[in-house]
């Protein structure tokens, strides 16, 4: 008997996990403004002979990703202005640590108090998970570029600016096929309320659970590369960015889409690289996932990682094969990435049981996105 209700439960659970959402409108300027975000850098670089400047200019459009079209000017601005703030505090970040790799003390402690702030309001949580995500997505890249660092920084805030400038026009384009909307109505907690409410959550593991969390997850991670340098371990790092959520008691149908999600883009990326389909397809591919991402995002969690996750591989790789076994090592790297998010909520999960958590859910999208992650 048991044994069927447990049956019942995982079907339950893939059932969930697979669910396809049709209730959220499809914004299809900002669909059109992620794509030509991503895959506008691409196809210039590819055009003036500068491939991999193109590769590390997209970036910046991953980074942003498409602002929606919002219901004025006003607002979309604000948006735009909120997601290009920890956008550009990250390549500064990758900037000036780049030498001093992904496991210093450095990098760490900017993460944690970063994920530590991000527990003000939601809009704070997104912009650190989009901080952390992309310090060690641009480190990455600067770790694997033949460029300067200060180069590819360069070019990913030139691709900021680009995919900024895409989202303005297409959301000006696509308010112009609607009637005037008034802006959003503002919050009705004020900043000194947030904060006192955060500094009240300081005063128990609550408020410091998810940074302690992904912190200690990002040593570890530093420590399995210092040991087997000669693999593409950068990956487990990126994977804990992506796989970590802000409460502990997250919903395991979420934590298992993006877990498959991550893990299906990953092969997806690999095979792709070891097809040589040619740059011109390859940036053909970029544009298209960077469009569906905004539609999969409010449809389906696993398709949106699983189509995110392709998307910062081909930018690491620059387009290029990486060879036969950087397939494997990233396989291995996102196993054992989803294994330290596991443990550490299991601690935590421990630690915090005989207390309700009272830290704000968010969930910011992974990697890129008014999330991105």
């Amino acid at each position: 008997m048991e044994s069927g209700v447990e049956r019942t439960k995982h079907n339950a659970h893939l059932a969930a996990a697979l669910r396809w959402s049709t209730r959220a409108e499809v914004d299809w300027a900002q669909m059109a403004a992620a794509s030509l975000g991503m895959a506008g850098p691409i196809v210039a670089g590819i055009a003036a002979g500068h491939v991999e400047s193109g590769f590390a200019a997209s970036i910046g459009g991953l980074m942003l990703g498409g602002v929606g079209s919002c219901a004025s000017a006003r607002e979309q601005l604000r948006e735009i202005a909120l997601a290009i703030a920890p956008a550009i505090a990250a390549i500064v970040a990758a900037a000036g640590l780049a030498g001093h790799g992904f496991g210093s003390a450095i990098v760490l402690l900017l993460v944690g108090a970063a994920c530590l702030l991000g527990g003000l309001d939601r809009r704070a949580a997104v912009a650190a998970k989009r901080f952390s995500l992309f310090v060690f997505v641009l480190a990455a890249a600067m770790a694997g570029a033949s460029m300067q660092p200060w180069r590819v920084a360069l070019l990913a805030a030139l691709g900021i600016g680009w995919c900024a400038i895409m989202s303005v026009a297409c959301g000006a384009f696509a308010r112009m096929k609607k009637s005037p909307a008034a802006d959003a109505p503002s919050t009705r907690y004020t900043m000194a309320q947030r904060f006192a409410r955060w500094r009240r959550s300081l005063r128990g593991l609550a408020g410091w659970q998810y940074a302690l969390r992904i912190s200690l997850c990002l040593a570890a991670a530093a420590m399995l590369r210092s040991l087997w340098p000669a693999h593409h371990l950068h990956w487990v790092a990126i994977t804990v960015v992506l796989l970590t959520e802000r409460k502990v008691d997250a919903s395991p149908v979420k934590i298992t889409q993006r877990g498959a999600g991550t893990l299906a883009g990953v092969i997806a990326a690999g095979l792709l690289a070891e097809w040589n389909v040619g740059v011109w397809t390859i940036a053909a591919a970029v544009a298209v996932l960077a469009g569906l991402r905004p539609l999969l995002r409010a449809r389906n969690y696993l398709a949106y990682t699983a189509v995110t996750t392709p998307l910062i591989l081909v930018l690491l790789d620059a387009g290029e094969s990486q060879g036969p076994g950087i397939l494997v090592d990233r396989l291995v790297a996102t196993l054992a990435g989803a294994a330290l998010v596991v443990a550490a909520n299991a601690l935590f999960r421990v630690s915090s049981r005989e207390r309700p958590s009272v830290v704000v859910s968010s969930q910011p999208s992974p990697p890129g996105e008014s999330d991105a992650s």
